[in-house]
Formats: C-alpha cells, structure tokens, sequence
C-alpha cells in the first residue's frame, strides 16, 4: 500500500529528475528544511521507495553504438534450463534488462553492443547454450521515448 503524501512525491520526483541534486536544492525545491527533506529520504530508502540513485550514461559515448531485443524461447522450463539461462544472463554485461514473459516467448533482453559483429558474437554464444530453442532479435533504428522516471501520483 503506497502510504506517500504531498512532500514524499515531491521528494521523489526531484530525485528522479536529477539525482545528483544537493540536498539544499532540494529542500528549496520541496517547501522543507534540509532536516526535514533528510530524515524523509532517510524513510523513503528504508521503505524501498528509493532502491538506487545511479548516474544514467551515454552508451552512445561509451562506444554502445547499437541496441537491440531479443527474444528468447527455452527448449523447456526445467530446472537445468532456466539455471543455465540466468547464468548466462547475469554473467553477461552487454545484457541490460531481461523479462520472463507470457505469450509465445519465454524471456526478452535489452541488449547493447558496440556493433553489428559484436552483436552476432553476443548471439552466438546465446545459440550454443544447450537450453535455448529460438532467438529472434530486433535492432533499434531510433528511440522515440527513453526514460527511467515513473509516472508518479501528483
């Protein structure tokens, strides 16, 4: 149960936007003292509304030049081969995001790679695990929306 009044939300929405924002900027920016706003994200952390603050990179200036999702089906849902899938994608950095799905697939990846050959290597290890039954992928030509900030209740 979301128990947030006024000052919290407004909290998070500052944060959201800029995370590296001063604590005096934002009791400014929220009408409180910076006791006030300290103690609240105190809370708010301990609650598990703030999980991270984290700087957002350019993949673009890092050298990432291409992303892409893939979508994965499992030769089954066994143990051994959801276990070897995990690892593979937990051991795997280029791997930003995975989601178990339902429908016809079984997990899609975020995935960013500096270029089309880095990319087919990332595929074909994922081809050679032994649990894996088809992969189809889909590069990004342009993003029209990317954001990280959750639509918060004002």
């Amino acid at each position: 149960m979301i128990s947030l009044d006024n000052f919290d939300v407004k909290l998070l929405s500052a944060i959201q936007e800029k995370g590296d924002i001063t604590l005096s900027e934002l009791a400014e920016k929220v009408c409180l003292s910076s006791s006030q706003c300290s103690r609240r994200l105190q809370r708010l952390r301990e609650e598990g509304y703030v999980s991270r603050i984290t700087a957002l990179l350019s993949p673009q200036k890092l050298g990432f030049s291409l992303k892409s999702y893939v979508v994965v089906t499992l030769r089954s849902h066994a143990t051994e081969h959801t276990s070897e899938f995990s690892g593979f994608v937990q051991s795997s950095p280029q791997i930003l995001e995975c989601c178990m799905l339902t429908g016809d697939a079984d997990y899609m990846l975020k995935v960013v790679a500096a270029d089309l050959k880095a990319f087919d290597h990332f595929v074909q290890g994922l081809l050679r695990l032994p649990c894996i039954a088809t992969v189809r992928s889909s590069l990004v030509l342009r993003d029209l929306k990317e954001t990280t900030d959750l639509p918060l209740p004002l």
